[in-house]
């Protein structure tokens, strides 16, 4: 990882440069997502997540505007936690894609999705109401005898930038800071058979999976339309070894 800055740079603005995790060979950097890219982050998410997110798209979230506007705000909630990633252009400085992560700790889990929070709309409350049945059928701080885990929330690429390699180095990015962080786990519900491929080959397990047809109200099924190929959201884990010695 690098830190790029300008020494003659004042102090205060120095620390505020965004860190440089990764730089690929196509031209894309792996960097902090700070407070001045949250709009962007969140754009990216907007027109480029929800529509194509199996659980997203199934639960008719774009159909929604209210719904929208509540997964957006549970969105910027997540990133303001600050353990998250912008992947951008060098040529072009154009944001192509989000990692939305945090540190999940035992006493204190931050999840919104976990079943405690009353949302307006139908979608966002049929999500819920599944994601919290998801994390409920393992307690991963037992799985790994940790107090605190990385959770990924959201991981998302803009669409014409795909097929490059840019989600795993994102993926790769925040397991790296886990690390870092001396953390020792990191999880995701991970909702497509796109982003599950990934994961597993990162080297990620499954530890419950859920058929979204057997998701049922009544005999109907509330997730009928997640997508070609998507059949399920997988709660997958990763062991991680922490960092010997954390660089500040």
């Amino acid at each position: 990882m690098e830190t790029v800055y300008d020494e003659e740079l004042p102090v205060l603005k120095r620390i505020k440069i965004p860190m440089v995790w990764e730089r690929m060979s196509c031209g894309i950097c792996i960097k902090d997502l700070q407070p001045d890219k949250y709009d962007v982050a969140l754009n990216i998410i907007q027109n480029n997540f929800l529509d194509d997110d199996p659980l997203c798209k199934a639960s008719a979230v774009l159909g929604n505007d209210v719904a929208i506007q509540e997964y957006l705000k549970v969105a910027l909630h997540w990133i303001q936690d600050t353990q998250s990633f912008l992947a951008v252009e060098d040529r072009t400085d154009r944001a192509v894609g989000v990692l939305i992560g945090s540190v999940n700790e035992r006493d204190a889990c931050t999840n919104a999705m976990n079943g405690t929070r009353i949302y307006q709309s139908i979608p966002m409350n049929k999500m819920q109401k599944f994601l919290a049945h998801v994390h409920k059928q393992v307690n991963q701080f037992d799985v790994f005898g940790v107090e605190a885990l990385y959770e990924v929330y959201i991981w998302c690429v803009v669409r014409e930038y795909r097929n490059k390699g840019i989600g795993k180095a994102l993926l790769r990015t925040g397991l790296e800071q886990t690390s870092q962080f001396r953390l020792s786990a990191a999880m995701g519900v991970f909702t497509g058979a796109v982003s599950q491929y990934i994961a597993e080959n990162m080297g990620f397990q499954t530890l419950h999976e859920i058929l979204y047809w057997e998701w049922k109200d009544g005999d109907k099924a509330i997730f009928d339309s997640p997508g070609p190929g998507n059949n399920s959201a997988n709660l997958m884990v990763k062991r991680v070894v922490p960092a010997d010695v954390i660089n500040i």
